[in-house]
């Protein structure tokens, strides 16, 4: 086993694999309640993702590590209205960054976030925000993002750095 990991854009090609990630996640944090509706949402998260990737409203990377698929995340792009948490225009909204269990630990999160954020910069989405788990939250108040309160849910958002 080598220590070098690469991310690749995923592609209509991917969106199984993007499915069953997501599903593996939705597992982890017990929103599934139970196989019938995991197939369900396998259904509809195949639907969702091969449409907005189609559309270019959606990007999805993976990483890669001696030819395996180990980890994904994924970002939603789009024109907001002005309001409280932003000026309007070009935002991105970053989710389901996952690394399997196996390969935790080894900063393949931070890495992925890194790459997300970088390219949607390249693309002029300079509003990121996501909404963090637990585990996720330190990685990304690291990388720059702030706790903030909007309506009824906790969000994170990046500082702008101008």
């Amino acid at each position: 086993m080598t220590n070098k990991f690469t991310i690749r854009l995923a592609s209509q090609s991917d969106v199984r694999l993007l499915v069953n990630f997501r599903i593996a996640i939705l597992r982890e944090l017990n929103i599934l309640a139970d196989d019938a509706e995991a197939k369900l949402m396998k259904l509809k998260f195949r639907n969702y993702i091969s449409n907005k990737m189609k559309k270019k409203e959606l990007f999805c990377w993976l990483t890669e590590h001696d030819e395996k698929i180990i980890g994904v995340g994924k970002a939603v792009i789009y024109d907001a209205p002005p309001q409280s948490i932003t000026h309007g225009g070009k935002e991105g909204y970053i989710f389901g960054i996952y690394t399997i269990p196996e390969m935790r630990g080894k900063g393949l999160g931070t890495l992925m976030m890194k790459h997300i954020i970088s390219e949607l910069k390249k693309r002029g989405y300079n509003n990121i925000w996501l909404r963090a788990s637990k585990d996720g939250k330190p990685i990304y108040e690291k990388l720059g993002f702030i706790t903030s309160e909007k309506d009824c849910c906790e969000y994170m958002e990046l500082r702008s750095e101008s």
